[in-house]
């Protein structure tokens, strides 16, 4: 029968208000890499990814996280500056004023700095914002923020970067570097320093009347530092110049008596005596990339952008050792669905199970566990990672993904066949582990009925792609054809094969997708669309090409079908791009989702979908997103409460068909859109007892149609 309509499909065909964008929910991870800080009376404020984390540092080896700003962006993409109270955050061309009078409860607001203006680097003093923005300086009055006043635009050339100490202001072009005087507030010129011949100003930093400026040559991977005195405005003298072994991309930090210079790793220079500056080492401490420094007394904190900050107690003048390193940023680059209604995501070197349902920010993370396995899958409720243990040996570790999102050991499995290639799947409790062996490839079965003992089946010569309905398939594109076998035999017979055909050829022709929910491969690519239907294997059918005319570009991690809606994530246009795929042969635009970053990898389970950006997380809720609007649907469906219980259940639940009228069909889906179970009614006048004994553990939805009314509602079975 045709599958029941959801509550958002009803309420839709009965309103003009129908938006098939996905909404932002929350982020259920939020940790980030770390580019900048203020710190100030024990308060530590980083910019990341993701915003801004602010952190208790009053015990600079036991951090306490007080609270996150959200205000997402681009990896690196990040900067930070405090007025009193407030912090003025700069990400993606713009400006946020947030009041941490409250660090614990961040609040802020988009400054409105007057029309497109696009900020690429800024500073303050007192009630003043310097803005760069391409070749101009635009000097504002913040003493309102709520109505920020332009007071003068200078034009400096392009590619201007800002800094001050006390009231010099430094702008760093291409070729230059300007002081000028903001005693007064308005930018007065004081002197020019250009750039030596060939050569292009990198960064520059100033202490006391010291002005350190790092020049290089990036096609030949060289870079100096010159350091001058600027005790007399307009006459800056060269003191010395410091060569740089490697090229160098910024100065971390500079007082009077030292210099840090990341080139690789940060170097230190003992600058105390001028005209003398002395090699002193690098920096100590097992992190290295140092994205920036600030000094606060005798201690120092580097933003890590991979891990974290770390902390430094000065020892000397140009001396520092590790009072501290906190491991706390991370970031995501793919995700995986389970059947629990949870996603596994990996970090650099950590699994994280998620949880797209939870509250607040960066509150998502049920379980993590050290990752140092070559590769991993999720199946249902099972994570399986792959090991090579001496002296070559293959190893897979199973963990079953608990209702609460707890991992949960359950075997350690050794193939009996490991080649120099490795595929794994898991249906219907088999585990298939496919290794190539000299000259073929060679399938290992294993049942899982019990993840805790694996059972050895058999083993075949063959790989399997995907399984649907009791019928393993493996496809050859390029030929055009896929071989079906029984799953159900020992070792699997072969059925037959079918011939099909990929709509979309040439250079560009795409990628090939399984859709999760039905037989149907999807070919995808930024320009065109195809599709293979394996429903009836009696008969093959392809369909296609259909021309995408949306500017996609590259495609992204996570590109694929989720309930009958395909998913395109742009690489480089940050945006997902969604499609009605309802039926096989069916292609039609649905909507576009803009994102404010570059997506890494989707995934989806029930009604949510998850967007890795790295750093952070986003989940968002697609139950709006309706295909199959184009069908003729023969009446519309009054929405009505529906009960079930016990909730959670687990031999069985009962629904409660009150307010319904017979005939009744009610259809049960698992988290990951799966149809697990179906039934019509034509008497129902009591409860309807469902057996759930034969489902695994795991969220359900339960949608109930009948006399003109429909339903829907969540069951847990344990």
């Amino acid at each position: 029968m045709r599958a029941l309509l959801p509550l958002g499909f009803i309420l839709c065909l009965t309103s003009s208000l129908c938006s098939q964008v996905p909404v932002l929910q929350g982020y259920p991870f939020a940790k980030g890499g770390y580019f900048q800080a203020v710190e100030e009376d024990g308060v530590l404020y980083c910019t990341t990814d993701f915003g801004v984390a602010i952190w208790n540092v009053a015990d600079p080896a036991a951090p306490i996280l007080l609270s996150r700003y959200m205000m997402t962006g681009a990896y690196r993409d990040g900067e930070l500056r405090k007025i009193g109270n407030t912090l003025l955050l700069r990400k993606r061309g713009k400006v946020h004023a947030v009041n941490v009078s409250n660090p614990a409860a961040p609040t802020g607001f988009e400054l409105n700095l007057g029309g497109s203006t696009q900020v690429t680097s800024m500073e303050v003093r007192d009630s003043m914002l310097y803005a760069g923005t391409g070749n101009n300086i635009i000097t504002y009055s913040v003493a309102d923020l709520a109505g920020p006043v332009a007071l003068d635009t200078v034009s400096v050339g392009w590619g201007v970067a800002l800094s001050r100490t006390g009231a010099v202001l430094l702008v760093a072009t291409q070729n230059f570097l300007v002081r000028a005087d903001i005693s007064t507030g308005l930018p007065i010129l004081l002197d020019t320093i250009p750039a030596q011949d060939g050569l292009m100003v990198i960064d520059a930093m100033m202490a006391g009347n010291r002005v350190a400026l790092l020049e290089g040559d990036v096609m030949e991977g060289f870079s100096q530092v010159e350091i001058y005195n600027a005790a007399a405005p307009g006459a800056p003298e060269l003191q010395e110049v410091i060569n740089v072994d490697a090229l160098a991309l910024d100065l971390l930090a500079m007082d009077d008596s030292m210099l840090i210079v990341q080139a690789g790793q940060p170097w230190v220079y003992d600058i105390s005596v001028q005209g003398g500056a002395v090699p002193a080492g690098t920096l100590p401490g097992t992190l290295e990339s140092h994205e920036s420094a600030c000094l606060g007394g005798e201690r120092m904190y580097t933003m890590d952008a991979s891990f974290g900050y770390s902390v430094f107690q000065r020892t000397g003048p140009a001396a520092f050792t590790v009072a501290a390193e906190h491991n706390v940023g991370d970031f995501i680059g793919e995700m995986k669905a389970s059947s629990t209604g949870f996603v596994v995501a990996e970090g650099q070197d950590s699994l994280y199970v998620l949880d797209p349902d939870a509250p607040g920010t960066g509150l998502g993370i049920r379980d993590s566990r050290l990752y140092d396995a070559e590769d991993w899958w999720v199946y249902g409720d099972l994570l399986v990672e792959f090991r090579m243990t001496p002296p070559s040996y293959y190893e897979l570790t199973i963990l079953r993904i608990e209702l609460d999102g707890s991992l949960n050991f359950q075997a350690t499995l050794l193939p009996v066949h490991s080649g120099n290639t490795e595929r794994l799947a898991i249906w219907d409790d088999v585990l298939y582990w496919s290794g190539y062996m000299s000259t073929v490839t060679v399938t290992d079965r294993y049942n899982l009925e019990d993840p805790a003992t694996p059972v050895f089946m058999d083993s075949t010569a063959a790989e399997y792609n995907a399984q649907w309905d009791g019928v393993l398939y493996t496809f050859w594109n390029e030929q055009g054809q896929a071989d079906l076998y029984d799953a159900e035999s020992s070792p699997p017979g072969w059925l037959a094969t079918k011939a099909f055909t990929l709509g979309c050829a040439g250079f560009q022709a795409g990628y090939v997708y399984q859709d999760p929910q039905r037989a149907v491969l999807h070919q995808v690519s930024n320009s065109c669309y195809a599709a293979v239907d394996f429903q009836d294997t009696a008969n093959v059918a392809s369909y296609g090409p259909f021309p995408i005319s949306e500017p996609i570009g590259p495609l992204g991690d996570g590109t694929g079908v989720w309930n009958k809606v395909l998913y395109i994530p742009g690489l480089n246009t940050q945006k997902i791009f969604l499609y009605d795929v309802c039926e096989p042969g069916y292609f039609s635009y649905l909507a576009t989702l803009p994102l404010r970053n570059f997506p890494r990898d989707l995934a989806f389970v029930d009604s949510s979908m998850l967007v890795a950006f790295g750093g952070y997380v986003e989940a968002y809720d697609v139950s709006n997103v309706l295909p199959c609007l184009h069908l003729n649907v023969a009446s519309s469906y009054t929405p009505v409460a529906l009960t079930v219980h016990p909730n959670p259940a687990n031999n069985y639940f009962i629904l409660d068909p009150a307010g319904f009228e017979t005939p009744l069909a009610w259809e049960v889906w698992d988290a990951m859109g799966r149809l697990v179970q179906s039934a019509v009614h034509h008497e129902a006048s009591a409860g309807i007892r469902i057996a759930c004994s034969h489902l695994a553990p795991g969220l359900y939805t339960v949608r109930v149609r009948g006399g003109g009314k429909a339903a829907m509602a969540k069951v847990v079975l344990e």
